[in-house]
């Protein structure tokens, strides 16, 4: 028997499983915590961070991940190493590292571990606003048609937005830097030894590339800003290579590491949502995969083309060979329910929590479940890191309406849910609107197995049944997939029909919520469209006079 290993990078931890070649069975799996978690206020060094929206990684803890994960995962599944035949990463994205000729990181010199610039920019880090607001207003006036391969609007969290960033706030972190790799392929490199491969699918989503056409013309570019041209043949240069083919082989520092055979197959993955998307099994006409983590993604595969409103990405082969790959999300989900645990509950319900034998999450789940629709009496718009769908806007914030003497945290709790379902319907009657057929919806990523409230709440919210994926690790399975279609030079949906985990259990809609919910959606499609369309602005301003100034 055979093995692959795939890795999947996540915001906050990374987890590597140990897969059968043939089948997709997962044998094991090896969970690391980085040590320095997301940066948000502070730099290892003390150094503050100045203002609001920062979101940095340090790549240490990436690096020592997989040197800790994949020997675990191996040892766990009772293999010899040299049963390995293949591994590939996936990971959050457009998370940027500034590295220098030797992919050295720029944080990791004495001279610069002071500087934020110099760390790595998480998928979350939405900074960069202001410019890629210069790049989609740049786009509409000259009219440039690939902006309909993205919604109408650039975001703040890809490549080139990040990398201006760089530019106009520190010159020098910003000349020292060889290049910005996106964060897997800075781990690829180090395991192939070769810096030149790069993830052609994820710069599909995150960096305007396209498979077909390229970048968009350096007229455009130059139109953005003098330094764009430079930042995209230079600082995000490399060969491109899709999900499913092989970036090189296992190299034999990276080998001796990880307790692996020297010149094993390195495959390409894709972004950790797309991942998680091929783990479910996203191959066909119609598959709509939803995937739940600290945001969320939601990818719709389909052979139909229309200019879609609102999403981060509609691209050809953008999922799996053969059909359009429509993307879109929410920046906030997992991340906005651990904000509320952490930050507002009374001591009383740790009490509770600690009798229930249950963590805060599960208590509130249980109390919220109490409720009917509507009866928590609050509406919560989901913005808490910005809007990514269908706004595209990372200036915007998240809003309760209805509070009163008699609110309980339950209550706000309750709101939350309904909001993350509630937002996920924009998405889903976006598509609708304009022609598109959703066929099934599979739910995956960690929070589809730990609440149960939430999937019932988005099966009424959307009046559609919800396949539960039935592996938890639905992303590194996707990695590990890639990596056995790299090994066997196969197409990468033939792997994904052999390999992907099943169905854990289907959620139907329940009839009287689904009528329940209608009114109370109501009034939450009237604040988006009223906070997100007429009056940003009022957002905006809010926080920048007195939201974030002086946070340490």
């Amino acid at each position: 028997m055979k093995y692959v290993i795939g890795v999947d990078y996540g915001t906050l931890s990374a987890r590597a499983i140990v897969v059968e070649q043939t089948s997709g069975h997962t044998l094991s799996e090896s969970v690391y915590s980085y040590p320095h978690g997301v940066m948000d206020r502070r730099l290892p060094d003390g150094t503050p961070l100045s203002g609001s929206d920062w979101a940095l990684a340090h790549p240490a803890d990436y690096h020592e991940a997989l040197k800790v994960i994949i020997p675990d995962a191996v040892r766990k599944a009772g293999i010899p190493g040299s049963d390995v035949t293949a591994l590939a990463i996936t990971a959050t994205a457009c998370t940027l590292l500034p590295v220098d000729q030797n992919l050295v990181p720029l944080c990791m010199k004495t001279s610069l571990a002071n500087r934020p610039h110099a760390y790595a920019k998480l998928w979350k880090h939405h900074r960069a606003q202001l410019y890629a607001n210069r790049m989609t207003e740049t786009a509409e006036k000259m009219q440039a048609d690939f902006l309909k391969n993205y919604g109408g609007k650039i975001s703040s969290e890809w490549a080139v937005p990040k990398v201006m960033e760089v530019y106009h706030e520190d010159r020098e972190v910003y000349n020292a830097a060889d290049r910005f790799m996106q964060i897997s392929d800075w781990l690829t490199a180090w395991l192939t030894g070769d810096p030149e491969p790069q993830n052609g699918s994820i710069a599909q989503y995150k960096a305007m590339w396209n498979r077909r056409d390229g970048y968009p013309s350096d007229d455009y570019f130059t139109a953005v800003g003098e330094e764009v041209p430079e930042i995209v043949h230079t600082k995000l240069r490399g060969r491109r290579l899709m999900a499913g083919e092989r970036a090189g082989k296992l190299c034999a520092e990276a080998a001796e590491q990880l307790g692996l055979s020297c010149g094993i197959t390195v495959g390409m993955a894709h972004t950790d949502a797309h991942c998680g998307a091929l783990g479910s099994g996203a191959c066909d006409e119609g598959d709509y995969v939803f995937i739940i983590g600290t945001s969320s993604c939601g990818h719709l595969v389909t052979s139909k083309n229309a200019a879609v409103s609102g999403v981060t990405g509609a691209l050809t082969d953008g999922l799996v060979p053969g059909f359009t790959c429509y993307s879109a999300g929410q920046a906030c989900v997992g991340d906005m329910l651990d904000w509320f645990i952490q930050h507002a509950l009374p001591g009383e319900y740790d009490l509770q929590a600690d009798e229930a034998g249950m963590n805060l999450h599960q208590l509130l789940e249980r109390k919220a479940a109490l409720q009917k629709p509507g009866e928590c009496g609050l509406i919560a718009l989901d913005w808490f890191n910005g809007n990514r769908s269908t706004l595209v806007n990372a200036d915007l914030t998240g809003l309760l309406l209805g509070l009163t003497m008699e609110t309980r945290p339950e209550d706000v709790y309750r709101a939350l849910l309904d909001a993350i379902a509630f937002g996920h319907r924009e998405i889903v009657d976006q598509f609708s609107r304009t022609g598109m057929e959703i066929r099934r919806v599979i739910l995956c990523g960690g929070i589809a197995h730990k609440n149960d409230l939430l999937i019932q709440i988005m099966a009424d919210v959307l009046n559609l049944p919800i396949d539960v994926s039935a592996d938890p690790q639905a992303s590194a399975l996707g990695a590990a997939i890639c990596a056995a279609a790299a090994m066997e030079d196969i197409p990468l949906g033939d792997a994904v029909k052999r390999m992907k985990c099943g169905i854990l259990k289907t959620v139907l809609p329940d009839p009287r919520n689904v009528s329940a919910y209608e009114p109370v959606y109501a009034v939450y499609h009237s604040l988006y469209d009223y906070f997100g369309r007429q009056k940003p602005e009022w957002m905006t301003q809010v926080r920048s006079r007195w939201g974030m100034h002086g946070k340490e």
